[in-house]
């Protein structure tokens, strides 16, 4: 049961009592509810119908005479009452409509009195009290002077982001209509609030970056309007900034590090460039570069020095070669003097590593040892690539010249001449000897190859005898 009906179920208990005790009944009226307060609306809008009940609660007849007339901002927009005077019986009631329409801002407040008459000439007055704020859309801005400022940016660099923040200080919404950001060099960069338009509703935010990009010197500042339902109709911010003309050269090399990765010893590989370029806005003079030392070399110096100078966007180029002797890593730091004066100096660095491709042949000697005049042997002699980096091409067996007529060497597992071995692989080559003559016969020659490490040379000896001194060899006593 709600706590309408309890009091009324109690106040109808106690008019039972009071009549049969014989106690006169004083006249009463009750308003529901009383003060009565509509709330926060916004200025120039009407708030809902709000109904204020007004109930006999006397426990005897009685009848309204009059309400008192409701003035702006509030106002009286219906009843259920009929027209007065009118007669409610013991918890008769009849309701108010009343509505608030604030023109202005501020806090109102209203008590009207309702006009009451009992019997025996008893009558009095009951009041209803009404309240509500007058409010308005409030865009708050962060920085609350409305003014980014820069500060001092060198011509042709960009500042860093700095932020607006929008901010819903009202209870209505605020609906934001356009937003004229400002002009070069000046620039909106990004931040939370969407592409207007859009709405920030009670406490809402979201914020607004730009940056600045002087191409001149001198001060700068621009204007940007934020257009929404507020009572002045937009916000006018602003952005300063003073660009600062520091005239210094820059160099920039690219790139620092030039690797001319594994290279075999007795080539040479590039040519690598590097650019040498000034990006800043006064001439650049290189006066002075280290010596490029072997196994490094510069192929070609299109920047014509050092010295040398070049105007603020230009740029020149060097081309570097590297041509090891040697195996092994190799390094070289370049350092160069000018007149950027940014910390630290600049410097290339050259690096490389040198390495052998390899040929093992294996046996190195073969001997046939004795051999019947006519007859042919056959000896295996493996081909080795020892390495494990680069390819070996093999052209031909015969680098140092022909071969005898006794000897001869054909590709077996090789394939055919010529033939490339890859890193750690191995293939057999097929040596027959057949002599034409008695007496010994020997040949030294090498591989035909690119190998830059091992020799490759191979040697081969034998005896030519005739039937009988072979039949002898194996004859047993």
């Amino acid at each position: 049961m709600g706590a309408n009906a309890v009091f009324r179920c109690f106040l109808g208990a106690f008019s039972l009592l009071t009549s049969l005790v014989a106690v006169p009944a004083t006249a009463q009226l009750t308003v529901w509810l009383s003060p009565h307060d509509f709330g926060s609306i916004e200025v120039g809008q009407s708030s809902p119908v709000h109904w204020i009940r007004v109930e006999n609660t006397s426990g005897s007849t009685l009848a309204i005479t009059f309400v008192q007339s409701a003035s702006s901002p509030f106002a009286l927009v219906g009843t259920t009452c009929p027209t007065f005077p009118v007669t409610l019986q013991f918890l008769d009631e009849c309701e108010f409509g009343f509505q608030f329409s604030p023109t202005s801002v501020g806090t109102f407040n209203q008590i009207l009195d309702v006009g009451w008459q009992g019997g025996a000439g008893s009558s009095g007055t009951v009041q209803i009290d009404i309240a509500g704020e007058g409010v308005v859309p409030t865009l708050v801005v962060v920085p609350v002077s409305g003014t980014l400022d820069f500060g001092n940016v060198d011509v042709g660099q960009t500042s860093s982001a700095l932020t607006f923040t929008l901010e819903n200080g009202s209870t209505p919404d605020v609906d934001v209509s356009s937003i004229q950001h400002p002009a070069a060099p000046f620039a909106h960069v990004g931040g939370t609030c969407p592409v207007p338009p859009f709405t920030l509703t009670a406490i809402q935010a979201c914020t607004l970056e730009y940056q600045f990009s002087p191409t001149v010197a001198g001060f700068q500042s621009d204007n940007l309007v934020v257009s929404a339902n507020i009572p002045a109709g937009s916000v006018n911010l602003s952005v300063v900034g003073n660009g600062v003309s520091t005239a210094a050269p820059e160099l920039s090399i690219t790139p620092v590090l030039t690797d001319f990765g594994q290279v075999q010893v007795g080539l040479i590989a590039g040519p690598l460039n590097v650019l040498y370029e000034n990006i800043g806005n006064a001439d650049l003079t290189v006066s002075l570069m280290d010596s490029v030392n072997a196994p490094f070399f510069i192929l070609s110096n299109g920047c014509g020095g050092p010295p040398f100078t070049l105007t603020p966007g230009n740029s020149c180029q060097i081309s570097y070669t590297f041509a090891p002797a040697t195996d092994g890593p190799a390094t070289q730091v370049i350092s160069i003097a000018s007149n950027d004066p940014s910390p630290g100096g600049h410097a290339i660095t050259l690096t490389g590593v040198a390495e052998h491709s390899l040929i093992d042949i294996t046996p190195p000697l073969i001997d046939f040892l004795d051999v019947t005049v006519g007859q042919t042997v056959v000896l295996p002699m493996d081909v080795v690539n020892p390495g494990m980096t680069f390819d070996i091409s093999i052209f031909g067996p015969t680098g140092l010249g022909p071969l005898p007529p006794e000897f001869d060497i054909q590709p077996g597992t090789c394939g055919s001449f010529p033939f490339i071995l890859s890193p750690g692989n191995a293939c057999q080559l097929l040596v027959s000897f057949t002599p034409s003559a008695v007496g010994p016969a020997s040949h030294m020659n090498l591989l035909n190859h690119d190998a830059s490490g091992g020799s490759g040379d191979y040697t081969f000896m034998g005896n030519g005898v005739g039937d009988q001194v072979f039949a002898d060899r194996f004859q047993f006593p």
